[in-house]
């Protein structure tokens, strides 16, 4: 028997899809935390280098999601939101394979790309796929699921990490990704998630430059700013950077 995923059940079926990318996202970004010292000892890296192993995903999909968000109007959500499956999971394979820091640490920043495909355009796959009457209701499960991402992720990284070892919690992803690969091909329909596709539609490159500038500046600067450096020309330059552009943001 074939399943009709565009019938209209089709939305529901695009609910359960986009939760497996949320979920995924928002888990990874908390279930690292707790094998941070893990990964210190088997690396015999200081806390300052590791720290990066968490701060390259967060100012990564920070600095992202609203440039994928625009591209996604543009060429398409399902496109993007596949995209996005695809490169978290390569991306999980690829942090569990790594040898040193450093490689973890690009690794974790090519995950996060992935990450913010899927997290920028989740909830717009779900307002255009829902009807008004509905959509409320679908938009709580979806911010339920990015709860639970959050809420698990510690709890699930730490029996991970002491049956399988640190690599575990990236090897997780890979099959949960592919299942998303699957279902992002087969259910989603571009028609239907993209219901303004084809629309004359430009790319605001100073917003996105101006967005990634200040959010990075601000990270950097308030992260070296924590190890008992704030009077250093550097930290306040990139402070200052930051409320530059930030400030220039909703003027542009």
């Amino acid at each position: 028997m074939q399943i009709n995923f565009h019938n209209n059940s089709h939305h529901w079926w695009a609910l359960g899809t986009v939760s497996i990318g949320i979920f995924m996202a928002t888990l990874d970004a908390s279930i690292v935390n707790i094998s941070l010292p893990t990964i210190m000892a088997d690396f015999k890296a200081s806390l300052a280098v590791s720290e990066w192993i968490i701060l390259a995903y967060m100012l990564t999909i920070t600095g992202l999601l609203l440039p994928f968000g625009r591209l996604a109007d543009m060429i398409g959500r399902k496109k993007i939101f596949r995209l996005g499956f695809v490169m978290f999971s390569l991306g999980s394979g690829l942090c569990a394979l790594s040898q040193n820091p450093a490689q973890l640490i690009f690794f974790r920043a090519f995950q996060a790309i992935g990450a913010a495909m899927l997290t920028s355009n989740s909830f717009a796959i779900i307002t255009a796929v829902f009807p008004p009457e509905k959509r409320g209701r679908a938009l709580g499960i979806a911010g339920t699921v990015v709860a639970t991402g959050f809420t698990v992720g510690p709890s699930l990284g730490g029996f991970l990490v002491t049956a399988l070892g640190w690599r575990s919690i990236f090897y997780v992803n890979v099959p949960v990704g592919l299942v998303g690969i699957i279902m992002a091909t087969y259910i989603l329909n571009e028609q239907l998630v993209s219901p303004t596709l084809g629309q004359k539609k430009s790319f605001d490159f100073l917003g996105t430059a101006l967005i990634v500038i200040g959010l990075s500046a601000l990270l950097l600067g308030l992260t070296t700013g924590q190890a008992g450096r704030w009077g250093t020309p550097l930290v306040v330059f990139k402070l200052v950077l930051a409320a530059f552009t930030i400030t220039l943001l909703p003027i542009w």
